[in-house]
């Protein structure tokens, strides 16, 4: 039996945790599926959305260091999905460390209300991991 949720009587920021939780569940599916596909349109797209929501839904309750990882998560997804990078196993497990982050951040937010994440140099070290990636030489041409 599924409890059902009455979203009244929940703040924003109790919906910002919900979609976020929902949202990384969604991009650690993806991201471990993309291992051994040549071509993860759909994985990549699923990727692009939930970092997309995530993203929104941060502005929404200002929290700024969510919208700065999940915007540069998103431009990555959107960068493999134009083909313009191929993601590496570790290109992934970086991605994964970001994905990690943002569940940690909405498990801050949901136990200490009042409690606003922080960017710390963790924090910042991952973003600039993660705009690495989008500067990564483009695949080789197939013939």
């Amino acid at each position: 039996m599924t409890e059902e949720i009455n979203v009244n009587n929940l703040s924003l920021l109790d919906l910002f945790c919900m979609e976020v939780k929902a949202q990384v569940a969604v991009m650690n599916n993806s991201l471990l599926a993309l291992e051994g596909k040549p071509k993860p349109k759909e994985e990549l797209t699923a990727l692009m959305r939930a970092a997309h929501s995530i993203k929104g839904a941060a502005r929404i309750v200002h929290i700024d260091a969510v919208v700065t990882l999940a915007h540069i998560m998103e431009d990555c997804f959107a960068a493999a999905q134009a083909e313009k990078i191929v993601l590496t196993t570790a290109d992934v497990d970086i991605l994964l460390q970001g994905v990690d982050i943002l569940s940690h951040i909405a498990d801050i937010c949901a136990n200490n209300p009042n409690e606003q994440p922080l960017e710390d140099t963790r924090m910042r070290s991952l973003v600039t991991a993660i705009a690495n990636i989008q500067t990564s030489p483009p695949p080789p041409i197939s013939p």
